[in-house]
């Protein structure tokens, strides 16, 4: 009853990709951040951006990773030639 289940983890490649995401994602909503302060953009606005950036950047960034999962594994599907002797 007490045991850890694991079995519904990420692999741990995986759990490195989530975290990545995560953090470029935030990187890049300070970013936006500072420089709407340092164009002199009103605070309110300035702190909204954080989150509005960083959650879309984290979509478009989760979206690209998606998209490069599912077309990495279409060589596989190449049949390789066959050789003539």
């Amino acid at each position: 009853m007490g045991e850890l289940q694991t079995h519904h983890m990420l692999p741990l490649e995986g759990q490195e990709m989530i975290a990545g995401l995560l953090l470029l994602s935030a990187a890049v909503g300070i970013v936006a951040t500072g420089v709407a302060f340092t164009l002199d953009v009103p605070t309110w606005a300035a702190l909204l951006a954080y989150p509005v950036i960083s959650c879309m950047s984290l979509a478009l960034l989760a979206s690209m990773w998606s998209a490069r999962a599912s077309v990495a594994p279409a060589h596989d599907r190449l049949q390789p030639n066959a050789t003539t002797g």
